[in-house]
């Protein structure tokens, strides 16, 4: 198995870089134009954001993609 298939998002770390940030959910969702549930659903794990919405998470998280994204992901 190479190293790109082993690295995961880890919800946990979405969650606290977005209370990092002083965002509720509802805040993320309305930013972002995404549904408050799709918000949850990154943060408990059961879907995992992709390509465009993980970089708008990202920077509306305030994270600076190259420097700190390791932040949000964990070796499985």
């Amino acid at each position: 198995m190479d190293n790109l298939t082993e690295i995961k998002l880890d919800p946990r770390k979405l969650q606290k870089a977005r209370l990092d940030a002083g965002l509720t959910q509802e805040q993320v969702a309305d930013l972002l134009q995404l549904t408050k549930g799709a918000v949850s659903q990154y943060e408990t794990g059961e879907t995992e954001p992709k390509g465009n919405t993980l970089l708008r998470l990202m920077i509306a998280y305030r994270i600076v993609p190259r420097k700190n994204l390791q932040k949000l992901y964990s070796h499985a």
